[in-house]
């Protein structure tokens, strides 16, 4: 009866911690047990945060600081000023996770602003790649509305089709040079997504799509 009880209870005590820190249940029992004995020893977490975080491979500290976070591709992108890692593990990771959907927002806030101004090619070397990856997506879709609501919609689709052409041969001609892996993985994808892009742009060029409410469009 006594061994039952001891696992009643730890099952008990990890649950608790779970609920403060919902990501803890993408852990097993006995990895949540080493970072809750080990709270004090920050990079006792670095092992398990690709279970915690999507694609977030270790956090970078200084003392007790966090200062930023590396994808598996390694990729360093910085976050907030004064977080720290004090207290339980639990204490402060509901902090991180606040913070970096913070930093993620006014990086994405920065990046749909500069998109206007900067020239594309040098943007997507300048931005992290969930900001080119989803701001692309953002100023394809306004470019189609934009078309679409032309006074000359079939017209201006054909421009607009033939800006995505001229795209995905400039982002070709990029891949074809030297590029370090994280830059290279960043066009790479962005490639894949141009390519759907441009065959969107396509179809509603020939299907002559002139209504936003087009079910051509609205599939999309």
């Amino acid at each position: 009866e006594r061994f039952p009880r001891i696992f009643q209870k730890k099952n008990q005590y990890l649950e608790k911690k779970r609920q403060l820190f919902p990501r803890f249940y993408f852990l097993a029992n006995d990895e949540l047990l080493k970072i809750l004995a080990n709270s004090k020893n920050v990079q006792s977490l670095q092992p398990h945060l690709l279970k915690c975080f999507e694609n977030i491979k270790r956090l970078e500290f200084v003392d007790k600081d966090i200062k930023a976070m590396h994808s598996s591709e390694g990729e360093r992108v910085p976050l907030g000023m004064n977080l720290k890692a004090r207290g339980s593990a639990e204490a402060w990771l509901p902090a991180l996770e606040s913070d970096m959907i913070k930093s993620l927002r006014r990086y994405m806030k920065r990046g749909v602003n500069d998109y206007e101004r900067m020239n594309r090619r040098d943007w997507i070397f300048d931005k992290f790649g969930q900001i080119v990856s989803t701001v692309s997506q953002i100023a394809w879709s306004r470019g189609c509305e934009q078309a679409i609501s032309d006074p000359n919609p079939k017209v201006a689709l054909a421009r607009w089709y033939d800006a995505q052409v001229l795209q995905l041969s400039e982002l070709t001609a990029l891949v074809r040079g030297n590029l370090s892996g994280t830059d290279r993985k960043k066009i790479v994808a962005l490639i894949t997504t141009d390519v759907h892009g441009r065959d969107v742009v396509g179809k509603l060029r020939d299907e002559e799509v002139s209504s936003l409410n087009n079910f051509t469009w609205q599939q999309q």
